[in-house]
């Protein structure tokens, strides 16, 4: 084995890493994409794969990361293909989460205001139309604080809750 072997071997042990991960995720065409993979072999190691499926798989933020490993599982040949996919992928999600962050400000801004009608309004709407949320814990979230403000503007009163049974 040649030094050269060694190093590769070495940051193959690693697997992902921040440096990695920040270098991937900074990358902004094909050509940055193909230069990066000319000075990290390691990228093309399956521990590196691995480890991104893992990551892939987790609810919500999964998402960015299986984009990532559709650059690594790209032949040469098909970067250009697949960068396109990859650029339109990100546009969508950086769009959908545009989208969510003014709903969001829409939502604080209601509730500063006290207008629970309103919050509601906004918070149900994403669901019960069957709009397709930024992410599936984004709809999560989303259900769990209408939940929440259901409970807050119109709380159970002491007649609907139950006492408890003696036991007789």
């Amino acid at each position: 084995m040649t030094e050269a072997d060694d190093e590769l071997r070495a940051a193959w042990d690693g697997g992902l890493n921040e440096e990695i991960l920040e270098e991937l995720f900074a990358l902004r065409s094909a050509a940055d994409f193909r230069a990066l993979r000319a000075v990290r072999p390691e990228l093309a190691a399956a521990l590196v794969k691995n480890q991104l499926r893992e990551l892939a798989a987790a609810p919500g933020y999964g998402v960015g990361f299986a984009r990532l490993l559709s650059l690594l599982d790209a032949t040469d040949a098909d970067i250009d293909v697949v960068w396109a996919e990859y650029e339109r992928g990100l546009n969508e999600a950086t769009a959908a989460g545009e989208e969510l962050a003014a709903e969001e400000s829409a939502v604080r801004e209601a509730l500063d205001r006290g207008d629970v009608e309103r919050v509601l309004e906004l918070t149900t709407w994403r669901f019960h139309a069957q709009q397709r949320p930024a992410s599936a814990l984004a709809s999560r979230c989303c259900m769990s604080f209408a939940g929440w403000l259901c409970f807050v503007a119109s709380p159970p009163s002491a007649a609907h809750m139950s006492k408890p049974r003696s036991k007789s």
